[in-house]
């Protein structure tokens, strides 16, 4: 099993520079990379390819964080055991960053909390 802990899905990498898709992906950057063109069947393609069973989703940092969550989430229940969704929010939000973790937990079902406070100004 060979769990990868930072995939971010198709969906949320349009317009990304070809120079920055390696950040987002696993070891697969020393070939093409169709996944971000052929939408989230290439992805999964790719990934069982590379032997990835398993893999924490993220959203880029520059993603709407509220639309990032909805979209994790949906990949995350549609692909039950296999992802793991990430909560991104922005920590320096205060009060608002803790109703927002409380509902992706509660009801989006998100497992894991990214925090990158130095990216998410």
């Amino acid at each position: 099993m060979l769990f990868d802990m930072r995939v971010s899905p198709p969906e949320l990498l349009g317009g990304l520079q070809s120079g920055l898709q390696g950040f987002v992906m696993y070891r697969v950057q020393e070939r093409e990379r169709p996944y971000l063109d052929g939408g989230r069947q290439k992805w999964l393609e790719a990934m069982d390819e590379a032997g990835v069973t398993h893999a924490t989703l993220i959203a880029p940092p520059w993603y709407d964080k509220e639309k990032a969550n909805e979209i994790i989430s949906s990949i995350t229940k549609e692909y039950k055991g296999r992802f793991i969704g990430s909560i991104s929010l922005d920590i320096n939000d205060g009060t608002k960053a803790l109703h927002g973790l409380e509902r992706c937990v509660r009801e989006l079902g998100l497992r894991c909390l990214l925090l990158r406070p130095f990216l998410d100004r």
